[in-house]
């Protein structure tokens, strides 16, 4: 008769249900690991016989006496042996049962086997007295594996057709263990733990019992336990649960309920965890992808239905559905990207052409996430520049948090490569920029063919000219923007030798605000047959809008919509909310009035978005509703009339949504609902600060607009 398990840990099992001790040998087990005594006895306690009149009427005390293996807290490495004493015996009780067998227990294959010789008493060594020696290894086992950050909690999921919450499948919650601990039974909602209690006391009270089923997970277990087929983990689980007398059944997942579902149902509820960097799925392609499953129902009792229990009073909970924090980053970042070695003036010429503010100082990895900005270059045009923290030699094989640099260089359309050609830090820039696109090279060979524009001052470019680092002969096009501003500065000279070298120079444009004296000398000397083309903001540029305030209330703006393009005819026409909720409102409210409209937000899809501006510039379109979201990028020349739901909170806003009519030459119509006074203060400032003409209007008594 052997009661042995394990191969690197050998754990054996001693006693009988009516001998003086029963017990169990642990060997395997390293020195060194903790065990709490106390700790130990108090796990010991929860399966204890006769603490509650829900179990069994024997009464033990079942303390735990380890004779062998720990000492002073810590195990020695030698085996672990451990006794309880029997102390509630009654032998007497059990002595027909060498004649007469139980059902449901192994007294008749014991008598079999063992020729009746075998102890009957209780069960003898067949028991559940003997699941006592169990918990004092698992017990050990809980604290060793505590200290390795792996966490086991059990609860009764159900008994008969009362079911606890479910545990979660993926993240261990403190709460439940504590409810666990506290309420009348093992379980997570105290309230099934008090109908199961009651069900149980129903059965005894009908000298009858009932069955019930344990839900035990285990969190942070490492990945690739056991070997294959014969030695997995679930095997080994499996072969020491039914050592348990009463187990007579055991399911992993959702066990023979995958007998109902498909294989795409089926899956383990693996997790990428985010603080791992690991990437779970590239959304680059049209390929969908569910990163959560929802929660899946339970089996009613109809689904334990048998030929002989065709009303089962117990069902399965259903599991609820899955949840964990992940990182979702845009695989393109932004248009241009700045890249160079550290402190060379990224973060401050960002600040310079947009508006962000980056952080600036004298002194390397300032930055160490990108900073992006919006450089505006004229109406309704834009690009987003991004800050890419500086990377250093050998950032490709990971030096200076290369790989996480490298990885926003690759997210930009255009790179701006800056050089500090001043030399100020005993460098050579040309090293510099070789040494740079040789580590964008080996990170990625796509990456470093993608456009490059690099920048550096006149003065330094003549330097390295002197040192024949750099030429500029070959070039043909020259371009000076803000000339007066760069000749002012003291580069007059410098600018004149850079143009006396560039031989085969076949145009040169000069950009200004103001024309100066030494701006029409380089102009007179260095260009052939130039042309001045002077531009006058209130003559092209501004477009001709007649712009609207119209006082309706928060619920009337589809209405005024619709009365308005009755009355004028506009096909083409565009309406701005400031938020999702009021586009997609205002969107219905115009459908439902038979009025073909659609909108886009921050929330639909890409490519959804660009369905409808397609649509929309097609001319399939009457009323285009969006937030400021297609304020700036879009482009359609003919657009009629601009509704601006809700005033915008920026002055820059108004503007950019007012441009979206007017185009071409052609008289634009713009009108602003007011619906409240703080909007009527926002319209008065944006009039004043834009020096815009705002004019009231209103419908008379007939329906039709007029001045208000």
């Amino acid at each position: 008769m052997s009661s042995t398990f394990g191969n690197v840990l050998h754990l054996s099992i001693f006693g009988q249900s009516h001998s003086p001790a029963i017990g169990c040998s642990l060997d395997g087990i390293p020195a060194g690991i903790a065990v709490d005594q106390e700790q130990l006895q108090a796990f010991l306690d929860r399966r204890a016989p006769g603490r509650d009149e829900t179990a069994t009427k024997r009464h033990e005390a079942d303390a735990a006496h380890i004779i062998a293996g720990v000492v002073d807290g810590h195990t020695t490495g030698a085996p672990i042996a451990a006794i309880i004493e029997n102390t509630n015996t009654r032998s007497n009780d059990y002595s027909e049962l060498r004649c007469k067998p139980r059902p449901g227990h192994a007294d008749f294959p014991a008598r079999v086997k063992y020729h009746n010789m075998h102890d009957v008493a209780g069960g003898g060594h067949f028991s559940g007295r003997l699941t006592a020696p169990l918990c004092i290894a698992g017990g050990i086992a809980l604290q060793a594996l505590e200290a390795r950050g792996i966490q086991v909690m059990a609860h009764v999921a159900q008994i008969g057709g009362i079911s606890d919450l479910p545990m979660d499948d993926m993240v261990y919650r403190e709460a439940d263990r504590k409810a666990i601990l506290t309420n009348d039974l093992p379980c997570i909602d105290a309230a099934a733990a008090g109908r199961m209690r009651e069900e149980i006391l129903a059965a005894r009270d009908e000298l009858d019992s009932i069955g019930g089923i344990m839900e035990c997970g285990i969190y942070g277990l490492p990945t690739g336990i056991g070997d294959p087929m014969f030695d997995g983990i679930e095997n080994r689980i499996a072969q020491i649960a039914f050592g348990i007398p009463a187990v007579k059944g055991v399911e992993f997942g959702m066990g023979f309920a995958v007998a109902a579902m498909r294989g795409s149902e089926n899956n383990d509820p693996y997790r990428i965890d985010a603080e791992t960097g690991e990437i779970i799925k590239d959304m680059s392609d049209s390929e969908p992808f569910v990163l959560c499953k929802g929660g899946r129902g339970g089996w009613g009792n109809q689904h334990f239905a048998t030929p002989t229990r065709q009303v089962p009073r117990f069902a399965k909970a259903g599991l609820p559905g899955e949840s964990h924090d992940v990182v979702l980053e845009l695989k393109l970042l932004a248009d241009v990207g700045l890249v160079g070695f550290p402190n060379v003036g990224k973060s401050t010429l960002l600040s310079v052409v947009s508006k962000a503010h980056p952080k600036i100082a004298n002194y390397h990895f300032t930055t160490l996430y990108p900073n992006l900005g919006v450089v505006y270059v004229d109406e309704g045009v834009s690009f987003v520049m991004a800050d890419i923290p500086g990377i250093i030699e050998g950032a490709s094989e990971g030096a200076g948090l290369g790989h996480d640099f490298l990885r926003h260089i690759d997210r930009c359309r255009l790179l701006v490569h800056l050089v500090d050609v001043s030399g100020s830090e005993g460098r050579d820039p040309i090293a510099d920029f070789d040494a740079i696109n040789a580590e964008l090279k080996q990170y990625s060979p796509q990456l470093a063919q993608r456009p490059q524009i690099v920048v550096a001052t006149p003065g330094r470019l003549m330097d390295h000219m002197k040192r024949r680092t750099v030429r500029v002969d070959t070039a043909q096009t020259v371009v000076l923007d803000e000339a007066d501003r760069m000749l002012d500065m003291g580069f007059i000279h410098d600018v004149t030798r850079l143009l006396d070298k560039m031989n085969k120079r076949k145009n040169l444009g000069l950009f200004s605000a103001t024309i100066s004296r030494e701006v029409m000398d380089i102009a007179w000397v260095y260009q052939r047959d130039a042309a001045e083309i002077t531009v006058r903001e209130d003559e092209q540029n501004k477009p001709d809008i007649k712009q609207f305030r119209m006082d309706v209330p928060h619920d009337g703006k589809a209405d005024a919509i619709e009365k308005i393009l009755k009355e004028t005819g506009f096909d083409r026409c565009m309406a701005f909310c400031n938020t999702k909720g009021s586009t997609e409102r205002i969107t219905k409210f115009l459908q439902m009035r038979g009025i073909d409209a659609e909108c886009i937000h921050g929330d639909i899809p890409q490519r959804k978005r660009e369905q409808v501006m397609e649509k929309f510039r097609r001319g399939e379109l009457r009323v285009f509703v969006s937030t400021d979201v297609a304020a700036r990028g879009i482009d359609v020349d003919d657009v009629d009339i601009v509704f601006n739901c809700d005033v915008p909170d920026e002055n820059q806003d108004y503007v950019h949504r007012i441009g979206r009519t007017g185009r071409a030459r052609r008289q634009g119509v713009a009108v602003t609902f007011i619906s409240d006074y703080p909007a009527k203060m926002r319209i008065d400032d944006i009039a004043q600060k834009t020096r815009n003409e705002i004019v009231p209007v209103k419908f008379d008594e007939d329906g039709r607009l007029t001045t208000a």
